[in-house]
């Protein structure tokens, strides 16, 4: 088996100057809402490239690099000018109440108290600050609109990207940690339309579900069920940008309700998994978003209805394929928000046991980790016999133990001007005499550390049917039930049995004395019981097959020879009636009246038309009936 973890520092908002190896699948840690980075390890590694009428690949992508920090500055205007919007209008409404307050107390005989009261308001500067605040109101409101003249060509240069990438490779699978969405980056629509791609062309993708992408996927599911693209807020604003990106596409009219669920139901949801695994002749590798305890999956096999058996590599990975079948069920019924919730936790990073029990999904994609955590028993490197290894991403703590490997660095967390600037201040600190050297040789460390694992490990690759996955825990609930009251019922007639030879003595001539005696009764006892353990197995029903689906290749450890994927071109293009299509114009932001929850356009003003030049508007996905209305 080959396991090549690649560690290096690399410049991703560069074209990649070398092809990196991929042994058919490629493991990245948090992606942080990036799709620059993204792009970059799909092309280092050979999954997408330019297609040969693209002349300069390095210029295109320099291009691309461009017109996604251009989008980055975009989505950072808007979300501090809504920050300034928010602060004015508050502004407005309390001038607004104070003076209908002086009002009021100019108009009746006041007391003592209003006397007071009234001397303390001056009418003409209330009025005053109003207008003020009105008017700065309105300047912020027309820079808004300006900027939003500026969305319909964007977008119409990131069509003409994606029309010039291409899959490479349809064979390697690609598996993101997470923190694919919802994050630092830009712009969220891009990376779901890059993904959209991957799906397209038959490439394999999972996706650990991580803090940001729940953050992404409960605004998703109160768009399906409230028609507001509203996320849970738990990670603050400034900490997802990314997901703002997409929503001030989708305020503008410029990317619809239907395109969005189009993309996620997919090329995204089912790409979706709690845990990873890939097994090995030694064991099984797994992979989750957080560091997490071996013992967790217990946790999280019983929160789903999931029968655990960890008694082999195979079984673990069997237990982990109806966790992710139960979970794929979830997703698809837009039920993610009911386990990944912050109700009731104070801290979803440092959860005690009885939360972790409770909640053990927001423990999967929320724990950190420490030294105090770090113990060999919380992830230990074998469990019944076989080898154990873990890859994770989320928190900057590397175990010291050679089995377990962090993911996750900064590389892609901040935008080229941001990073650079900070790269020129660390390296000022360090050739001075500042105190800071420490901390700017880590930060230049870890800012262009790029780390990918490639392997060649397989999964079972097995899907299990959520309704035979249920039948089969209420079974084993029920067999356990069984055996119990069977182990209590003989437990008790061996007790009596037992204390019924002890009492009488009927030993007593076969020469033994009272300990023998004693000893005789227990093996009564416990003979009993193991009758009755007995009498519970040969009553036990046959056992349920879950397996509904069993990708060709069966053998994690069998060669691959299956042949390579055939695909036809994207297969069509999605009616949006607010995106262009080639030659047809865009009057700029929607006037539809659908409630869409909080917007930066609630005063829209009409935007300059232009003229997209190439479409090609539903590359990257195929279009299929939907799911979810």
């Amino acid at each position: 088996m080959v396991n090549t973890l690649i560690s290096k520092q690399v410049d991703i908002y560069r074209y990649p100057d070398e092809i990196e190896e991929n042994s058919g699948s490629i493991t990245i840690g948090d992606i942080h809402g990036n799709t620059v980075k993204l792009t970059h390890f799909l092309l280092r590694h050979n999954v997408i490239k330019f297609k040969d009428t693209v002349a300069d690949p390095a210029d295109a992508y320099q291009t691309f690099v461009d017109l996604y920090e251009q989008s980055g500055e975009i989505t950072q205007l808007f979300l501090d000018t809504g920050f300034k919007l928010r602060t004015e209008e508050k502004n407005i409404q309390r001038y607004t109440v104070k003076i209908a307050r002086y009002d009021e107390l100019a108009g009746i005989a006041r007391d003592q108290n209003q006397e007071r009261e009234f001397a303390g308001l001056n009418r003409l500067t209330l009025v005053q600050g109003q207008q003020e605040s009105l008017q700065l109101k309105a300047t912020l409101q027309a820079g808004l609109a300006i900027a939003a003249q500026g969305l319909p060509a964007m977008l119409a240069e990131f069509e003409q990207f994606i029309d010039q990438i291409e899959v490479a490779d349809r064979n390697t699978l690609v598996r993101l940690i997470g923190d694919e969405l919802a994050d630092r980056g830009s712009n969220d629509y891009f990376t779901l339309r890059l993904l959209g791609l991957l799906h397209a062309e038959g490439v394999d993708v999972n996706i650990t579900i991580s803090n940001h992408s729940n953050e992404f996927i409960t605004a998703y599911e109160n768009l399906i069920n409230n028609d507001a693209l509203t996320p849970s807020n738990v990670i603050s604003d400034v900490q997802k940008p990314s997901f703002f990106g997409l929503k001030i596409l989708y305020d503008a009219g410029l990317v619809t309700k239907d395109e969005i669920t189009q993309l996620v139901n997919i090329a995204y949801k089912p790409s979706l998994k709690l845990i990873d695994y890939t097994l090995n002749e030694q064991g099984i590798t797994l992979f989750t978003h957080a560091p997490v305890r071996f013992d967790v999956i217990r946790n999280i096999a019983h929160s789903v209805g999931v029968v655990y058996n960890d008694s082999s590599k195979e079984a673990l990975a069997t237990t982990i394929d109806k966790i992710n079948s139960k979970f794929t069920q979830i997703v698809d019924e837009n039920r993610v928000r009911e386990y990944c919730n912050t109700n009731g936790i104070d801290d979803p990073a440092n959860m005690t046991l009885a939360d972790i029990a409770q909640t053990p999904l927001m423990n999967l994609i929320w724990n950190r980790w420490n030294k105090n955590k770090d113990t060999a028993d919380a992830r230990p490197d074998s469990v019944n016999g076989y080898q154990v290894r873990y890859y994770h991403g989320h928190d900057s703590y590397q175990s010291s133990y050679q089995h377990i490997n962090n993911m996750d660095t900064s590389c892609g967390k901040e935008s080229r001007k941001s990073q650079q600037e900070r790269i020129d201040q660390a390296r000022q600190a360090i050739q001075g005499n500042s105190a800071d050297k420490i901390a700017a040789q880590n930060y230049l460390d870890g800012i262009t550390l790029y780390k990918v694992l490639a392997s060649d490990e397989r999964s079972l690759n097995q899907k299990h049917e959520p309704e035979l996955i249920d039948q089969e825990y209420t079974q084993a609930a029920a067999v356990a039930e069984r055996a119990g009251f069977f182990v209590r019922l003989f437990i008790a007639v061996g007790i009596v049995l037992g204390a019924t030879l002890l009492v009488s003595g009927l030993l007593a001539p076969l020469g033994l004395g009272l300990l023998g005696t004693v000893a005789a009764a227990v093996i009564a006892g416990g003979g009993t019981a193991l009758l009755g353990y007995g009498a519970a197995k040969m009553t036990e029903p046959a056992p349920i097959n879950t397996v509904t689906t069993l990708d060709e290749e069966t053998d994690p450890f069998e060669e691959d020879n299956s042949p390579t994927y055939e695909s036809s071109s994207v297969l069509a293009q999605l009616s949006t009636s607010s995106r262009p299509v080639k030659g047809q114009k865009i009057t700029g932001v929607s006037q539809d009246s659908t409630s869409r929850g909080t917007s930066f356009f609630d005063e829209r003003q009409p935007v300059t038309s232009v003229t997209m030049d190439d479409s090609s508007l539903a590359k990257g996905y195929k279009l299929s009936k939907s799911g979810d209305e």
